[in-house]
């Protein structure tokens, strides 16, 4: 069975939002273990970077950071300049 198949069947088990008839006391548990069961499948499928990865990125994000603030404060320092004079 395919997966689009099986989530079909389960979100008509669970009661989809096109489905008319009354929610009893009992569906949202349903849903509530269809949506967890969907969630942990979609964990298992996202790719993990390693830690060295991770060490990698937070040093770009770093970097990126720390010129990004440096660029907006000179530029802020320029334009505050700029008003001192004409004002």
């Amino acid at each position: 069975m395919s997966n689009e198949t099986q989530n079909e069947s389960r979100v008509a088990k669970a009661g989809g939002p096109g489905d008319a008839k009354k929610a009893g006391p009992g569906d949202w548990i349903t849903q509530a273990r269809v949506f967890a069961n969907e969630a942990v499948g979609e964990l298992k499928r996202v790719y993990w970077p390693s830690r060295k990865e991770t060490v990698a990125f937070t040093w770009v994000v770093l970097v990126v950071v720390a010129f990004v603030s440096l660029y907006l404060g000179v530029v802020d320092y320029l334009i505050s300049l700029g008003m001192r004079l004409v004002f």
